[in-house]
Order: structure tokens, then sequence, then C-alpha cells
């Protein structure tokens, strides 16, 4: 990539799979010389260190490696914390190289718009309580609604139950079989794991019926 004339700009996402292991991948964005964006993946590695400084040093060797340092253009990140450190650490570091102009990690960072839609939904969910009510709907109504929150919290504990017991598990599936649809497993919501809420609520309408007569059985 060293032909490239145009400021590079990263994207940067770091997660944990299922089986416990972190990585981070960094992803550049360009434009070329015909005037057409560019994507590529430049970095996919497997680390135990979810600190500021230490995503810092790697986003640092990733640039040096494909001599960026000295056309980093803007970080896209979600919205965690260490992010705000790395962003420090990695002007601290690159303003000490030699081919590097000033490069300003607060004005050159941009937050992850999906990160922030994600963050407003879920404090939307939030806002729904738990009190029996939805918004400001009169107490004294006799048609009260179940809260959303509440809804959500209730089958969020019977999936859990249902995924830590083997027995439970067959049981359930028998019974999607019983009632002809999908034999599915239900999906846990992860709170860092986006939409995973949406999922959880969709496979489980998806199995519905076999999720009831699961229910009561027990």
């Amino acid at each position: 990539m060293s032909s490239v004339d145009s400021a590079v700009h990263f994207c940067l996402d770091m997660w944990t799979s299922p089986n416990m292991f972190s990585f981070l991948a960094v992803t550049s964005h360009y434009i070329n010389a015909d005037w057409e964006i560019v994507e590529r993946l430049l970095m996919f590695q497997d680390t135990t260190d979810h600190s500021g400084a230490g995503m810092a040093q790697i986003v640092k060797t990733c640039a040096q490696d494909f001599n960026l340092s000295s056309r980093l253009g803007c970080l896209t990140m979600d919205n965690a914390s260490n992010n705000n450190s790395l962003m420090v650490a990695l002007s601290e570091s690159l303003n000490t190289l030699d081919d590097t102009s000033y490069w300003d990690g607060e004005k050159q960072r941009i937050r992850c718009l999906p990160h922030i839609i994600n963050l407003a939904v879920k404090a939307l969910l939030k806002s729904l309580g738990d009190d029996g009510t939805v918004g400001n709907a009169d107490k004294d109504d006799e048609h009260l609604i179940a809260p959303a929150s509440n809804v959500i919290k209730r089958l969020w504990f019977i999936i859990k139950k249902l995924r830590s017991s083997p027995d439970q598990k067959k049981k359930f599936l028998g019974q999607c079989e019983l009632a002809n649809i999908d034999k599915l497993m239900l999906i846990l919501d992860v709170p860092t794991r986006w939409n995973s809420t949406y999922y959880m609520i969709n496979r489980a309408m998806k199995l519905r019926e076999g999720l009831k007569n699961w229910l009561s059985t027990d």
C-alpha cells in the first residue's frame, strides 16, 4: 500500500468469540487513483490485551508494517472506554516518529454510528420500565400492558435455564418436532453482541408453539 497517495483511514473492532478468544480487526479505507473507494482488511489478530495502550501498539505496528504512519487519517471505533485511552496512547506514540506529521487523536476519531444507535435502542428498552406500565400509561387503566423490558427479562431467564440443561434441550427440541416446526435452539441475548436481543425475540417467535408446549410440561 506504499503507492497510495490519499489518507488511509482505519476501522477497528475488538470482540470475544463464544469460545473466549479475543480478536482485533483493522480495516483500511482509502481513495485510489481512479477515485474509487477501496477497503482492505489489514490485520486480524488474536490478543489478550484489551487495554487502550495495548491496542494502540497493535494499530501502530499495523500502520508501520504497511508504511502508512505518515498518511494515517481517521480511526472509526465504538464508544468503549478503552478506545478513549487507545487514541491518547496512539497520538503520543505516532507523534514520536520522524516520518509522521502531528496526529491529533481527539480530532481524528469517528465514533461508530451503529454502536450509537445500539446504545439508544438499549436505553429505549430500559426506559419502558418494570413497574407494570408502558410509557405514561395511567396506572388506573384496567388494560395495563406488561412492559417490554420485563417481557424480555422473562424470556432471557427461560432461555438461559433451557440452554443450561442438556435434558431440557432435548425435551424442547422434541416439542418443536411435535409442533411440526424447525428443530432450532433458542438464542440467548448477550449485551455486547449487537442485535442479539432482536435475534433472541425473533427466534422465540419462530419457535413459539414449541416453546409454549415445552413450558406447559415443566
